[in-house]
Parts: C-alpha cells; structure tokens; sequence
C-alpha cells in the first residue's frame, strides 16, 4: 500500500533539476517546492523559535560527538 505513495529515484530528483537549472527560478531562494511547483512549506517549518531550538539542541550533539572523537 506504501508503494501507492512512493516515487522512483528519477521521479524524486525531477524537483531539485528543476530548481538547480530552471533560469526562472535563478534568482529565488529560501523557497519550498515539491513536485516542481512552488508551495507553502508546513506552518511548522516557519515556526523561528523551534528552528533556534532545534539548531541549539543539534549543535549541542555535534559539539558531544566531535568531543568523543
């Protein structure tokens, strides 16, 4: 049922192709596409206080890890 819902490699790269090489999309940044249209990101993702907690928290594991190493 899965399967249903999954793209092939080829089919799941198409997006980023298209925003890597596409001349009209050459001066856009920080935007979110999927299935190569442009669309509203999750409210989530635009949610700045967890993007700062979630940057602390993550530098936080690197600093431990590269301390361990």
């Amino acid at each position: 049922l899965i399967k249903l819902f999954m793209l092939t490699n080829e089919d799941g790269a198409l997006t980023q192709l298209k925003c890597a090489t596409d001349e009209a999309l050459r001066n856009q940044s920080g935007r979110y596409y999927d299935k190569q249209r442009e669309k509203a990101p999750n409210p989530v993702a635009l949610d700045v206080a967890a993007g700062n907690e979630l940057f602390s928290k993550s530098q936080e594991i690197v600093e431990t890890a590269l301390k361990k190493a």
